[in-house]
């Protein structure tokens, strides 16, 4: 049967937990407010080359996108630094080139809008599957391995001791029912076998 180890947190613990989890609520409020309004209107983009970006040389080459990050033109294609969720959504709805080099920021989650500011998995998927090129990410060893790890992850699927399969299911479940949980690792074999020349 499954195995699963059975926890009752004590009330001194759950006490110590409300916190947490408001914060954590908040930092979802925050980000769902922030998805409302993650468009910037032409005023917005203007007040935001304030200061040293002010030359309209400069203005041409630095995208801001609407979504986070922005893009600087190069004569080596675009460079975009930081790559919040959907970014490639920008990229496509601007009619621009998605970009084959990126920039890791120093912040690659934003705790204030619970944001990954560092999301490359589909504008490299994209590249590699669609276009047929490489991407380039350029950061810190430990960002670039722990984001190596990440893209490994999207593409070959977990580690077999990563499933937890089990622990879905309660002690109390119906053996029929656990008998037919699926096989993770066969469907995961499934999807990554080549097909139709791809």
């Amino acid at each position: 049967g499954p195995r699963l180890s059975t926890a009752v947190p004590s009330r001194t613990s759950a006490n110590a937990a409300a916190p947490v989890q408001q914060d954590l609520l908040a930092m979802l409020r925050r980000g769902r407010k922030r998805a409302q309004y993650s468009s910037r209107g032409p005023a917005e983009e203007a007040a935001l080359y304030d200061g040293p970006l002010r030359s309209a040389r400069t203005r041409s080459a630095i995208r801001l996108l609407p979504r986070g990050g922005a893009v600087c033109e190069t004569r080596h294609g675009p460079i975009q630094f930081g790559a919040p969720p959907e970014t490639i959504k920008d990229a496509m709805q601007l009619g621009a080139e998605v970009p084959r080099i990126f920039v890791v920021g120093k912040e690659r989650f934003n705790l204030r809008f619970g944001t990954n500011m560092a999301d490359f998995e589909f504008p490299g998927f994209y590249n590699f599957f669609l276009k047929g090129s490489q991407t380039t990410v350029v950061g810190s060893a430990e960002a670039l391995e722990e984001i190596r790890q990440v893209m490994h992850e999207t593409l070959e699927g977990p580690a077999p001791d990563q499933y937890f399969q089990d622990e879905e299911y309660s002690p109390f479940c119906d053996p029929a029912i656990y008998a037919a949980r699926p096989d993770l690792h066969k469907e995961i074999c499934f999807f990554k076998e080549p097909r139709n020349g791809r």
